[in-house]
């Protein structure tokens, strides 16, 4: 049985949730992301993000560490369950397009991949500092997750191959799908 939740109507792009369930950061195409602390019953439009266009988010299993990215250009992190958040552009050297946002479950490391030809950052320190991983040529990355300790990198590119690398050493471990 499928539970309608209330928030607003539109075209969503993605969702993220806590291991129980309770903590959702979603959006959809022009609103304002939205947050909600009950599991769906309330939500909070999170207007310091505003409406960027925001395609991926992602939230540690306690709930506390959340991230947002924008292929228009910023990725956002909340260390206090999305109460205050942090714009990390400068740190990111103006790189824009971010289409995949991933996390550890302590929200220190971070992996965000480029779709426009680019590459996958990320970062040790919750996203204070980023390197740039250009370790396999520029591509069209479509998704980056990450192990829950954060050693783990599994990335997907569109119409190319499945990559993964164990952190901090980012060179392709393998590639597991053609």
């Amino acid at each position: 049985n499928w539970l309608r939740r209330s928030g607003p109507v539109g075209q969503w792009l993605d969702v993220a949730t806590s291991s129980d369930g309770q903590k959702i950061l979603s959006t959809c195409n022009g609103c304002i992301p939205q947050l909600s602390s009950n599991g769906g019953v309330s939500w909070t439009a999170l207007n310091d993000l505003g409406p960027l266009g925001w395609r991926s988010f992602t939230v540690s299993p306690d709930g506390m560490h959340l991230g947002a990215a924008s292929p228009d250009g910023p990725i956002f992190t909340s260390d206090d369950g999305g109460t205050i958040w942090v714009d990390h552009t400068s740190a990111l050297n103006g790189a824009i397009d971010w289409l995949s946002l991933a996390a550890s479950a302590d929200g220190q490391h971070l992996a965000a991949a480029i779709y426009s030809g680019g590459d996958i950052w990320t970062s040790d320190d919750g996203g204070t500092t980023w390197t740039d991983n250009n370790f396999v040529p520029a591509n069209n990355w479509y998704a980056v997750t990450l192990s829950a300790d954060g050693t783990k990198l599994y990335a997907t590119a569109n119409g190319d191959y499945i990559y993964s690398s164990v952190l901090p050493n980012v060179a392709p471990v393998a590639s597991i799908v053609s």
